[in-house]
């Protein structure tokens, strides 16, 4: 199965994602194709490039050729290199970036997370002061680390690990979306069991990771809890009720099925 992440996807979703394919398909490996941006994966889910991505949902609408589930929301943090002025701020607010240089992805890659940084700070009126752009979330964290400037990345980000910064959670009720995305169209049984699959058991799991990588005070901060959602655009699949489909390894590997998930338009 050919699945794509965002690198803000990939820290918070990878590995329960994984976990699902092999329970649901009996594959032990998958083709990942990480760090690909949202528009990327949008168009190579289009092209039939990869079955499924995993997404920053974007502001704007999805093409008609694509389903849409929110697995999750997180929030936004702020990464700050070592001994920045930032950190000695008891909490981190936008209108503490208006005066501060960034880090973050170029406007003409469609980035969902520049999308959606531009927007929030010119609500606060102001403009993001970017000064070094970069395509993939590793550079950024290396710029960051560098001294060049902060960054406005989801929280998971701090499951890198990353040397030379410091991740804080960004105040405010801000948060992105990480959702998946698959062809309309689609009908192959592994990849609706997937989607079944993920869309039914994954937002609870990767709340629960979240909310221990966030338990307790937060230096310099609040304590901040990610709140799993269901939605889908477009489409409707039947809660866990109805029946769903679930795929079974049986002898001589012979992959048989229940009945496919019933979908509404």
């Amino acid at each position: 199965m050919r699945l794509g992440f965002t690198a803000c996807a990939a820290n918070a979703v990878l590995s329960p994602v994984l976990r699902v394919v092999r329970s649901v398909t009996g594959e032990l490996s998958a083709d990942l194709r990480t760090d690909m941006l949202t528009p990327s994966q949008v168009d190579a889910v289009v092209r039939g490039d990869i079955d499924l991505g995993f997404v920053v949902r974007p502001l704007t609408r999805l093409p008609e050729e694509l389903h849409v589930r929110t697995l999750l929301t997180e929030p936004l943090a702020v990464v700050v290199p070592n001994g920045h002025r930032l950190l000695e701020v008891p909490e981190v607010g936008l209108a503490d970036l208006e005066d501060t240089d960034l880090v973050g992805f170029p406007t003409s890659s469609g980035s969902a997370m520049r999308e959606l940084l531009n927007r929030v700070c010119a609500e606060q009126g102001f403009e993001p002061r970017v000064v070094h752009a970069a395509r993939d979330t590793g550079a950024i964290l290396g710029l960051v680390a560098a001294g060049v400037g902060c960054a406005v990345l989801p929280l998971s980000v701090r499951e890198g690990g990353a040397a030379g910064v410091v991740v804080r959670p960004l105040a405010g009720a801000l948060r992105v979306e990480i959702a998946m995305i698959w062809r309309c169209t689609e009908t192959r049984r592994p990849v609706l069991a997937v989607v079944d699959s993920v869309g039914r058991g994954l937002a609870p799991e990767c709340a629960g990771q979240a909310a221990r990588r966030v338990a307790g005070p937060v230096p310099g901060g609040r304590a901040v809890v990610v709140e799993p959602r269901w939605r889908a655009n477009r489409a409707t699949v039947i809660p866990p009720a109805a029946p769903v489909l679930s795929m079974r390894r049986t002898r001589g590997d012979v992959v048989s099925a229940s009945s496919a998930p019933t979908i509404r338009k």
